[in-house]
């Protein structure tokens, strides 16, 4: 099945993977946020019944060793014009 939209007096169609390819990515988006929001209020009961203490020092220093862990990996696998580094 192809939807016709007419573009001046051209006719052109959409293919019906795009329509696919479009469904796919607004279902794939709208999981991720809803796991999100949903992940925010699940937390607390979490640590709260595995018994995990909240130390707003440890959580700082996670942050800030996952930011130089994962700028360091991006300077590893790409050159400083952003493309693949060559031989990765």
């Amino acid at each position: 099945m192809r939807f016709q939209t007419t573009s001046a007096s051209k006719l052109r169609t959409v293919h019906d993977g795009w329509i696919i390819v479009a469904t796919g990515a607004l279902v794939l988006f709208s999981c991720l946020g809803l796991a999100r929001f949903a992940y925010t209020m699940l937390l607390p009961a979490m640590q709260e019944g595995l018994g995990l203490p909240y130390d707003p020092t440890l959580a700082f220093l996670a942050q800030k060793i996952g930011a130089v862990t994962h700028s360091t990996s991006l300077r590893l696998f790409t050159d400083l014009r952003g493309h693949k580094a060559s031989g990765l």
